[in-house]
């Protein structure tokens, strides 16, 4: 049967549980996913926060908006993120990078999406990492700055980094491949190891085997179904972005096993 791939828990297991939080988290350790996705922005006294926007609008909407980077972490304690997705999430807070790798099981790696183009950040999470010991092998860098990749791999060229893109479509007709190839030309210029794509038509067989040949690794989100996820599987996958790890797995698998 061919192996399934690493499956990245988005935003923790977010299908059911309230994104980027603690509880998101705890739930795709459980359901077996073998990384977990998390977004980070630095607050006014430099902490690392895990929420996907830069203010609480969305995701606290009950509540007075705040700008995540202007706002202290005392500031943002008693934001209540979780009480939008269901009652049974009422006061969960908005987490920090240390309360996450506090709670990262030895067997489980994380992908820290940097939100800010900006390096402190850097120097946060590299701090953050030391202090709980976990090394860099358990970490991946992924970001859709240029500039924070290549100071990532500056200052430690042994973490792995994917440049995220999402592919637009282009119009004239003779523009996709190139604009394609020059995708790929900018991670290889920044030394990442790989591309990070959001899902869709664009990214074919054509597509993956240029990656491929130019030594980049290969990964996709956020994909929900079987049907998606053996599709890029076939592709080359190195690792598939989920909102339900348990769920995908077992139907991944189910497919595979009427082949």
């Amino acid at each position: 049967m061919q192996s399934i791939p690493p499956l990245v828990g988005h935003r923790g297991a977010s299908h059911c549980a309230p994104e980027n939080t603690l509880p998101s988290y705890r739930l795709a350790f459980k359901e077996g996913a073998n990384r977990i996705e998390g977004d980070f922005w630095l607050t006014s006294d430099a902490q690392l926060v895990c929420i996907h926007d830069s203010t609480t609008a969305r995701t606290a909407p009950h509540q007075p908006n705040r700008d995540v980077t202007i706002s202290t972490r005392k500031e943002l304690e008693n934001v209540d993120v979780g009480l939008w997705k269901s009652n049974a999430y009422k006061n969960t807070p908005i987490p920090t990078l240390d309360e996450i790798l506090a709670e990262l099981p030895t067997e489980t790696a994380m992908y820290i999406e940097i939100k800010q183009d900006d390096p402190k950040l850097l120097t946060a999470m590299f701090k953050t990492a030391e202090q709980y010991n976990i090394t860099l092998d358990r970490l991946t860098l992924i970001s859709f700055s240029e500039d924070i990749v290549k100071h990532a791999k500056q200052l430690a060229p042994e973490l792995k980094t994917y440049l995220l893109h999402r592919l637009e479509h282009q119009e004239e007709d003779g523009t996709v491949a190139s604009y394609l190839e020059q995708i790929i030309e900018r991670a290889v210029s920044i030394h990442a190891d790989g591309l990070d794509l959001k899902h869709g038509p664009l990214v074919d067989r054509w597509f993956v085997d240029k990656i491929k040949k130019a030594g980049l690794e290969f990964h996709i989100w956020v994909i929900n179904s079987a049907e998606d996820a053996l599709h890029y599987m076939e592709l080359g996958a190195d690792s598939i972005t989920t909102d339900k790890p348990q769920e995908l797995r077992r139907e991944i698998t189910a497919e595979l096993a009427k082949r």
